[in-house]
């Protein structure tokens, strides 16, 4: 997460022209995703999700993504709710932080 943001937020080296969306693309994460990552409460949940998955192999990741598209495929979405049921999914919700409220041309 953290070069694929670096990437967006700093210019490209003096010599080459950045594309038009950059500078867009740029505000759009200073402005409104920065705020929601930086927030207590994400980055506890962001501590929490390293500490349980850290270390999962590709083989684990295979394993969870059969898992969720049988869960998606039978509607039991158990794994959904796991995640919904965490702390900062309300705060993560359309419209329940600050960015979120205003329109947006990214929405």
């Amino acid at each position: 997460m953290t070069v694929g943001l670096a990437a967006c937020l700093f210019p490209l080296t003096p010599g080459r022209a950045e594309p038009a969306y950059i500078p867009l693309v740029r505000d759009y994460l200073e402005t409104r995703i920065r705020p929601t990552v930086e927030t207590p409460l994400v980055l506890k949940a962001i501590a929490e999700q390293d500490a349980e998955f850290g270390d999962v192999s590709e083989m684990d990741i295979r394993v969870l993504d059969k898992t969720y598209r049988s869960e998606i495929d039978q509607h039991h979405l158990h794994m959904v709710k796991l995640l919904l049921d965490k702390s900062v999914s309300p705060y993560l919700k359309p419209g329940r932080t600050p960015h979120r409220a205003r329109s947006s041309n990214f929405s």
